[in-house]
């Protein structure tokens, strides 16, 4: 009973998100890629 192709794209997209998602601590400033182009800066918060 191999592994089915849902649970390897599910390991896929969660290993995604955990690499994708940072923190931004309070004195700092992110820049938003998207595809390589720059989208914006963000502060801290959601």
């Amino acid at each position: 009973m191999g592994f089915s192709p849902l649970i390897v794209i599910a390991i896929f997209v969660v290993i995604f998100l955990a690499v994708s998602l940072r923190m931004v601590p309070e004195y700092e400033r992110a820049v938003i890629f998207r595809l390589g182009r720059v989208i914006g800066a963000k502060g801290p918060g959601l």
